[in-house]
């Protein structure tokens, strides 16, 4: 049970900090994070934690009624997978970054959560990815 809380409170820090979203240029809002059909796609890396993240998705889904799809790419293949998702007109709402390299990839894709709540709940403001003055 620990371990699903860690991994549950890991998810959602890197679906908060991560602030990254498909729709390049779009206001840093929160509805941006929302789909066209009001659904999430989050584009999962950890093949290993495929089943964690969606039991997540479940019961996010039961408690806002806002459907969560997670897609897990391939063992090796996550950014050859993210750069196919972002091609496509349904592209990944939520991904991950592989720290400031991974930001200078997709940094039009992300949005700037310095003045969120979420971010303020960070005790380690060393964690996030920053550049520019942004998070």
């Amino acid at each position: 049970m620990k371990k699903l809380a860690a991994l549950t409170l890991a998810f959602c820090l890197v679906l908060a900090l991560g602030g990254c979203r498909g729709n390049a240029g779009s206001s840093g809002s929160s509805t941006a994070a929302v789909q066209k059909n009001g659904a999430i796609y989050y584009l999962n890396f950890k093949p290993e934690v495929a089943e964690v993240y969606q039991k997540i998705a479940e019961a996010y889904q039961k408690e806002t009624g806002v459907e969560l799809r997670v897609v897990t790419a391939a063992s090796g293949t996550y950014e050859q997978t993210l750069k196919s998702e972002m091609a496509k007109s349904d592209a990944p709402t939520l991904f991950q970054i592989n720290g400031p390299l991974g930001y200078l990839n997709w940094k039009d894709y992300c949005a700037d959560l310095s003045d969120t709540e979420l971010y303020r709940h960070l005790k380690d403001k060393s964690l996030a990815v920053t550049s520019g003055g942004k998070v």
